[in-house]
């Protein structure tokens, strides 16, 4: 295994992204190789410390970071250090750790996935072909229309109407579930995929769930997202379900 290979089985293991079996086979590489444990020691010292406020514990772990990685004794070599007011110290550190890990490996660690990276749109299926279409209410139609369009302001509009008659028609419910969020309506967004998600006796319960995390988590209410994706495993639905375990996996 190259080190660049053994930095990122490291990382990926500090961060919770392993599998069982993998978080197995690396435990037992790190009781018999005893360089993978150094390296393993050392990273998890900055990995705990990039999480610490104590400016102390940064700057130690930017000392150890520059030597390791760079060769430079700069406190011995006077005035790098001392001449960096203690303000700066934010951006030294995201340069230091930049250069030795890259960038996305420093985002990976300080927090935690962002919305911005698990959202997007539900893909609603082709579902009204031929006759069926004379079955299926106008409004459900425009609100399909307007949605697929990405005009989920005008979607809301029409989509509305159809859950409030007719609380059966649960595709309209979550497509206005999901105009919400695309609103960043996020209180709207949990009632009305809270309700789709209690429903029983449809196919849309997975998605349901998972937006319905995706509402609660932009409502700061991490126990109820963590309660819905904790759900969305236990059903077994599919991709959504991995995504689920992806992402509670993950906190």
């Amino acid at each position: 295994m190259s080190k660049e290979d053994r930095l990122e089985r490291i990382e990926q293991y500090l961060r919770g992204e392993l599998s069982g079996v993998e978080r197995e086979v690396f435990e037992e590489a790190l009781s018999i190789d005893p360089e993978l444990k150094k390296e393993y020691l050392f990273q998890k010292e900055l990995f705990d410390a990039i999480g610490n406020p104590r400016y102390d514990h940064m700057e130690t772990a930017i000392r150890q970071a520059d030597q390791r990685y760079f060769g430079e004794q700069p406190a011995q070599k006077g005035g790098l250090l001392k001449a960096i007011p203690k303000g700066w110290w934010a951006a030294v550190a995201a340069s230091i750790l930049v250069g030795a890990f890259g960038l996305w490996w420093l985002l990976g660690v300080s927090q935690a996935p962002q919305y911005a990276d698990l959202y997007e749109p539900f893909d609603p299926p082709t579902l009204f072909r031929g006759e069926a279409v004379l079955e299926v209410p106008e409004d459900l139609l425009l609100g399909l229309s307007f949605y697929e369009e990405g005009n989920f302001a005008e979607a809301r509009k029409y989509l509305e109407p159809v859950v409030s008659e007719n609380p059966d028609q649960f595709l309209a419910q979550l497509l206005l579930g999901v105009s919400w969020l695309e609103l960043e309506d996020y209180p709207m967004a949990e009632a009305v995929l809270g309700t789709l998600s209690e429903t029983e006796g449809h196919t849309l319960q997975g998605p349901a769930l998972w937006y319905l995390a995706l509402s609660q988590w932009q409502l700061d209410k991490p126990v109820e997202a963590k309660a819905s994706l904790d759900e969305l495993i236990s059903l077994q639905e599919g991709e959504w379900s991995h995504k689920a375990k992806t992402l509670r996996d993950s906190w």
